[in-house]
């Protein structure tokens, strides 16, 4: 009996030194060189994207000059249109742009009327940034928009131009807030009379041969 108790005795301080050692190194299978755990670096959170379609209006100044006259200041003309707009991809954007614009600083009974669209391709750099700087490039068509043209007078006035231009549009949210400016390179009138825009009265002007250019400031809706 005597000889039992120091068995009992090493037994019990066997299995308190194990218990002790096992709790000290952890679970099994736990590391034991001792590294102290990092945080995990913060990953980068996703872009959200961005959304597909745009309308919106705009207003335009534009002015038309005879090509190579540097010094000739161009026939103004102001007015109102409207634009859509479908993203591609992030970057690339289609815009479809119509307006009408009215010559100014003439007597509104005699002043010219001009009806403009045009398809473009614009390329945003930095397509998430609040300010989004773009450039663009395009094919347009402008006809006379006199009222009291007949169709077949309004198609024989059309004339194409090529577009390239440059603009900056600042973000609220689904509200972009922008402002272009575009050169228009147009194509020489027909035998030099057809593709004439009337002035009013009867008479025919060389503007459908000018080039120039259009400064817009408008708004769009995205969605």
């Amino acid at each position: 009996m005597f000889a039992t108790r120091p068995a009992i005795a090493a037994a019990f301080l066997a299995t308190t030194l194990v218990a002790t050692v096992a709790h000290a190194d952890g679970p099994p299978g736990a590391c034991e060189c001792g590294v102290t755990p990092t945080p995990d670096a913060p990953s980068a959170a996703p872009r959200p994207s961005l959304p597909r379609w745009g309308v919106g209006a705009h207003l335009a100044s534009v002015s038309l000059a005879e090509p190579g006259a540097m010094d000739d200041r161009g026939t103004p003309y102001a007015g109102a249109g409207l634009q859509l707009r479908y993203r591609l991809r992030p970057r690339w954007q289609l815009e479809l742009t119509a307006a009408h614009v009215q010559e100014q600083d003439v007597d509104e009974a005699v002043a010219r009327h001009v009806d403009a669209a045009a398809l473009a391709i614009l390329f945003h750099p930095r397509p998430y940034a609040r300010w989004d700087l773009y450039l663009l490039a395009g094919l347009g068509a402008t006809s006379d928009g006199d009222p009291d043209l007949t169709d077949a007078q309004r198609e024989a006035s059309q004339v194409g131009d090529v577009q390239l231009g440059a603009g900056v549009e600042r973000r609220f949210g689904r509200i972009g807030v922008a402002a272009e400016l575009r050169l228009l390179a147009r194509e020489p009138a027909d035998d030099g009379a057809a593709a004439r825009m009337t002035d009013g009265t009867g008479a025919t002007t060389d503007d459908a041969q000018r080039s120039g250019g259009a400064l817009t400031i408008g708004a769009s809706y995205y969605f």
